[in-house]
């Protein structure tokens, strides 16, 4: 195969990981062919990023199994192979690590009848394998899973689908995440706070900025002391403990930091936790979801491996 003929990608900033996995043949035989367009244009543009010829760089890190036989992204040759051993293969599976940008359009170089060349732009681009999958969730048996982070806008997207149907991790989602959660959590901000039924309790307060200071890393501290500041001005009764805060790492220490402010909460009738809906963390390693939920007002860290 030769992808020679494309030159750039232009679309939306995105960090993603996925995973498709088709344990039998696709019933329709053109989906193999557009399996195979969404990993080359991929495997095309990180080629170009590694010759330093790409306008918007793509690292990719991809693993293609088919009937058994692993393909990797070490080495361009062996990635191309891999696609093309998609076109025999009865049963295989794709991982995806990417970061770059996803969508949008293609720059081609196309070669005119008398010989010359003009660059082109082709719309749309190769679908993505996201698109594919819920195009043809209603008509195939597979599994695929992505868990998608968009830095322009600090937002994320995660989802599976098995067989057709879109799994509802949420209602999946437990403590037992915690038993064996891993090291590779990460959140892009997370929002928890205490409010207060008749004025700021001072004493409740000191205690839970307290408990922020000893758990929260020191580059956090800093902004959240600003919004304290900003509440003290505005004569706010509230308290905030996690405001757009960002957290790495092992789930059992945000849990320990919110079995301590429990504690704290418990013991003032008056105050009550406030979580935002959209605080979640995500494992891209081992494919996991988490949040913070709020229950006969308790915090705990709840989640999933998807």
């Amino acid at each position: 195969m030769n992808y020679d003929h494309i030159l750039a990608f232009h679309g939306t900033s995105i960090e993603k990981h996925e995973y498709l996995r088709f344990d039998s043949r696709p019933k329709d035989e053109t989906v193999i062919a557009r399996i195979q367009e969404c990993c080359a244009a991929l495997a095309r543009r990180a080629e170009l990023t590694r010759r330093g010829w790409a306008e918007d760089s793509l690292k990719l890190d991809m693993m293609i199994t088919a009937d058994g036989t692993c393909y990797s992204s070490e080495t361009m040759t062996e990635l191309y192979a891999g696609i093309e051993a998609l076109d025999t293969a009865n049963a295989f599976s794709i991982e995806a690590d990417t970061e770059g940008r996803e969508g949008c359009f293609l720059i081609m170089s196309i070669e005119d009848k008398d010989g010359g060349v003009h660059d082109e732009v082709s719309l749309p681009a190769a679908e993505t394998l996201q698109q594919l999958a819920e195009k043809m969730r209603d008509t195939e048996n597979f599994e695929y899973t992505h868990i998608s982070f968009y830095p322009d806008s600090g937002s994320f997207s995660v989802a599976k689908i098995v067989d057709g149907e879109y799994v509802d991790f949420s209602k999946a989602a437990s403590a037992d995440i915690l038993k064996d959660c891993g090291n590779d959590w990460w959140s892009y901000e997370l929002f928890l706070g205490v409010s207060y039924q008749d004025g700021l309790h001072a004493e409740t307060d000191a205690k839970l900025k307290d408990a922020v200071r000893r758990h929260l890393p020191e580059d956090e501290v800093v902004y959240i002391q600003n919004r304290w500041a900003e509440a003290e001005e505005e004569g706010e009764s509230y308290t905030s403990l996690l405001n757009g805060s960002q957290w790495n790492g092992d789930l059992n220490g945000l849990e320990a930091f919110l079995c301590e402010v429990n504690a704290i909460v418990a013991q003032d009738p008056g105050a009550e936790f406030e979580v935002e809906s959209d605080s979640i963390l995500t494992d891209r390693e081992r494919l996991g979801w988490a949040r913070i939920a709020v229950e006969n007002n308790e915090a705990h860290v709840i989640g999933v491996h998807l």
